[in-house]
């Protein structure tokens, strides 16, 4: 079975660049990736990511990505 290494939750926010604002100047994260047309974008702090991404329609409010290694 595969070891699990990590899990990056995908999170739906209002507007994605308040939500890295505040991500970055109140929690300390800093943004590594940013995709598509400035809404979805990828951030870290320590061994945390989170996955944000801008709501609209079709996406769901939250989603999870299981790093494992096999």
């Amino acid at each position: 079975m595969p070891a699990l290494r990590r899990i990056a939750p995908g999170l739906s926010v209002s507007i994605l660049r308040d939500s890295l604002d505040y991500y970055e100047s109140k929690l300390g994260f800093r943004t590594v990736m940013t995709m598509g047309e400035g809404n979805y974008a990828v951030i870290e702090r320590d061994d945390i990511t989170i996955h944000l991404f801008q709501a609209g329609a079709g996406n769901s409010p939250a989603s999870i990505h299981i790093f494992t290694e096999a």
